[in-house]
């Protein structure tokens, strides 16, 4: 009588595909590269938030990363137990504002043409969806022992993603615009890769070294001027010496 064949492990048997050593560093890079490039593509220049974007994802990516090995080291280990709570809603507040509110704020103060009328209402807006929105006290009761100092780190990243994105229009919420003596050195085009422009004068440089921005309004000129500026996102809202248009 013929010996029976041995079964041949199920899928669910067979041990879990492990990632190839140089996936993470690949990503990263591509999050690098690609974040920044797509701002400098469309829109001609990298601005903090494209930097704080990619940033962040390339620490969520690590995060992701280590906290599933972290995962599988402690699976046997059982949690505390849980006790709902009648904040626990504001986890789904918390993790769509992470992602969602930093762009949110970003689109409303640069495509929206902020003026002395105006730059309260849209910086107060961006101030509170970047910064007091995301700041969830609460959440750190679901920190649960062994993974403690993983998930304070997991909600301290979050965190800071918004609010480093949107702390300069929460300093001008409070401090306001302040009228400066400058010297304007040069005015600059926003171009895109090809010779494109896509905003006329929009970046100008001064002799302190700055390069601030401009609202749409308010054009200057190279030379002394008295400027009205929001310090915290480097916006010009208004000019003392009016410059002519920026033309084609």
């Amino acid at each position: 009588m013929r010996s029976p064949r041995p079964l041949s492990p199920t899928p669910s048997d067979a041990a879990p595909a492990r990632p190839k050593p140089w996936s993470l560093p690949v990503a990263i890079a591509m999050t690098a590269l690609f974040i920044p490039g797509l701002f400098w593509y469309k829109f001609g220049r990298v601005d903090g938030y494209a930097v704080a974007a990619a940033a962040f994802l390339i620490i969520l990516q690590l995060g992701l990363h280590f906290g599933l090995k972290r995962s599988a080291q402690f699976a046997h280990e059982k949690p505390p137990p849980y006790t709902p709570g009648p904040f626990d809603f504001l986890v789904v507040v918390w993790v769509v504002s992470i992602p969602i509110s930093p762009f949110v704020g970003w689109a409303l103060t640069n495509f929206i043409d902020l003026g002395v009328a105006n730059w309260r209402v849209w910086l107060g807006v961006r101030a509170v969806l970047c910064v007091v929105l995301p700041i969830m006290l609460p959440l750190l009761r679901f920190l649960r022992r062994p993974h403690v100092g993983f998930m304070l780190a997991f909600l301290g990243v979050g965190t800071a993603f918004p609010v480093v994105t949107g702390i300069g229009s929460a300093i001008d919420v409070v401090r306001g615009p302040r009228w400066e003596n400058v010297e304007i050195t040069s005015i600059k085009n926003v171009v895109k890769p090809g010779g494109k422009v896509l905003i006329r004068g929009a970046l100008i440089e001064l002799a302190d070294g700055r390069t601030l921005t401009r609202t749409k309004s308010v054009n200057v000129r190279e030379g002394p001027d008295r400027l009205l500026i929001l310090r915290g996102i480097q916006r010009i809202i208004d000019a003392e010496r009016e410059g002519p248009r920026p033309t084609d």
